[in-house]
């Protein structure tokens, strides 16, 4: 029986977990490069996320009437 190189959990919180159990993995060359593109790839969707979640707020921020207070002199 040939052992499993990755294992996949599901989380708590609904997370996929990989568990990767082959140790020669790590020293693939062309893996390693598609692991760290992938990673970037993840960084690059927060990126467009947190960009269009800063877009909706300024937009609602711009929406919204702007109250005045009223100071009173003496």
């Amino acid at each position: 029986m040939a052992e499993k190189l990755f294992s996949l959990e599901r989380g708590p919180e609904g997370e996929f977990i990989v568990h990767l159990k082959h140790p020669r993995l790590w020293i693939l060359p062309e893996f390693q490069t598609h692991l760290r593109l992938a990673g970037k790839e993840v960084l690059l969707a927060f990126r467009s996320l947190l960009d269009e979640t800063i877009s909706a707020v300024e937009k609602a921020e711009k929406q919204r009437p702007k109250k005045r207070t009223e100071i009173k002199v003496e």
